[in-house]
């Protein structure tokens, strides 16, 4: 939902959008896996596969943002984000 607020508010750049929706919850993950790993609760088998999918999603992202003309992927990007709310708020 966040994704969409800087999409409609602050007109963001497809770019950096890109950047931002999968950089955020990657710091995210850093510092709770920081703050669960002095507790010793890390659960390994969920850090480590997010960790491994932002990246190459991120760089996948990178390149579709560079090829692909920005008003289309702009719509694109907009109306999976108005699907993937959409379920979060009312799922099925």
């Amino acid at each position: 939902m966040f994704a969409l607020v800087l999409i409609g508010f602050f007109r963001l750049d497809t770019h950096k959008l890109v950047g931002t929706d999968i950089a955020q919850p990657a710091i995210l993950l850093l510092f709770t896996s920081l703050g669960d790993f002095t507790l010793g609760t890390v659960d390994w088998s969920l850090v480590l596969p997010i960790w491994s999918g932002s990246v190459p999603g991120f760089l996948l992202g990178a390149e579709i943002c560079q090829i692909a003309h920005r008003r289309p992927l702009r719509f694109i990007v907009y109306a999976i984000l108005m699907m993937l709310s959409r379920k979060l708020v009312a799922p099925v």
